[in-house]
């Protein structure tokens, strides 16, 4: 069966996916209205990371890395999960999962925007408001085997046909509010809290992020941040060893693969979409940075 995945991995389209390929049962996956929660995603992941293309998901998703290791790249930042980490990917984030251990398992629960504000009505907590994009937390074995706990009651008792729905939305709102409660400790006592010059690098990779390479331009982000483009350029060169130019492009090659290779618009509604002055410039800006044009890319 060919991978045909879209550009944007909404939850509907999730749903669909999952029913094409079988694996629910596998998954130990259950799919709920709003809201979904798998116990073995091993055979998912394998899907979904066939390569290194980016997806970008429109649902908030809470996991547990139960056995193994991962490089992957949450929001052009590169994360490295190990058993035991507890893994936040907020809504519109970009994923790119890079390489995995053959054991490499985990647990989570995904949910959507508009579930969030019916089950937490006026009360939603600040890590999962939005100005949150990822996060990586390494729980102890009491948080470990509590969130995994978290995790199995919320399937069991969505795996019978009459479960109660009340039942089942309070415990997606356990697993909201414990993971609120650890990232808050982390918070409180992490003994190397963040400086202003890395406060500075997380806004701006978070707008950049954001703009979904529609703005490639430092002068925009520095306008948006009150900083002067030399002072911003020198602090995101001097926190990441990496250019904000640089930050910039890969943003938007990513974006740009996921539509190329995730999308069925012409290459020239892409370079429109993305605010290139024209297809020409446009694909001279792909081939520079990846040694291929977009149209080479599509078909591989």
């Amino acid at each position: 069966m060919n991978r045909i995945t879209p550009q944007r991995l909404t939850f509907d389209r999730f749903e669909e996916l999952i029913k094409e390929i079988g694996s629910k049962t596998e998954a130990n996956l259950h799919i709920g209205n709003g809201f979904a929660v798998g116990l073995n995603l091993t055979s998912l992941l394998r899907y979904f990371s066939t390569d290194t293309t980016p997806i970008r998901i429109t649902d908030l998703r809470i996991g547990l890395v139960r056995s193994g290791s991962a490089r992957v790249i949450f929001n052009l930042i590169p994360r490295h999960l190990t058993a035991g980490s507890l893994v936040f990917v907020g809504c519109e984030s970009i994923i790119q999962m890079m390489e995995h251990t053959p054991d490499f398992n985990f647990a989570g629960v995904a949910v959507t925007t508009d579930l969030l504000k019916v089950i937490l009505p006026g009360n939603i907590p600040s890590s999962l408001s939005g100005h949150l994009q990822s996060f990586v937390i390494a729980l102890d074995d009491d948080g470990r085997q509590t969130l995994d706990r978290l995790f199995h009651l919320l399937f069991d008792l969505c795996s019978h046909p009459s479960h109660p729905k009340s039942a089942a939305a309070d415990l997606v709102c356990a697993i909201l509010h414990f993971y609120d409660h650890v990232y808050h400790n982390h918070q409180r006592y992490d003994v190397e809290p963040k400086s202003h010059e890395h406060e500075l690098f997380d806004r701006f990779i978070t707008l950049v992020n954001r703009n979904g390479g529609t703005e490639r331009q430092l002068a925009y982000y520095a306008d948006c941040m009150n900083l002067s483009q030399r002072y911003l350029g020198t602090v995101i060169n001097k926190v990441s060893d990496v250019t904000a130019k640089e930050w910039i492009d890969r943003a938007a090659i990513a974006h740009i693969k996921v539509m190329l290779r995730h999308s069925n618009l012409p290459i020239k509604c892409i370079a429109d979409s993305l605010n290139f002055p024209n297809n020409s410039f446009f694909c001279k800006y792909f081939k520079r940075l990846t040694g291929m044009t977009p149209a080479q890319y599509k078909r591989q």
